[in-house]
């Protein structure tokens, strides 16, 4: 009874650092968060600056902001985890 629970206690060590060790990989990356904001900035202005060289014309340009990507964690962390 004794070698089950140090085993048990070992065990749940091990994937207790698993675990903790690939809690991060749950998370979207931060730089790839700021590449979209940053993008999306340059395409509004990028837009505004249109609109407004256009409104002496009388035509008015509106252009979709570029999608940001949905983030989805990778499968093995979901299985782990």
């Amino acid at each position: 009874m004794d070698g089950l629970l140090i085993f048990a206690g070992l065990f749940s060590g091990v994937i207790t650092t698993f675990i903790i060790d690939s809690y991060k990989t749950l998370n979207p990356d931060s730089g790839s968060q700021t590449v979209v904001l940053l993008s999306q900035t340059v395409a509004l202005l990028g837009q505004i600056s249109l609109q407004l060289a256009n409104m002496n014309n009388g035509t008015a340009m509106v252009d979709a902001l570029p999608p940001a990507a949905a983030f989805s964690p990778p499968a093995s962390s979901l299985v782990c985890n």
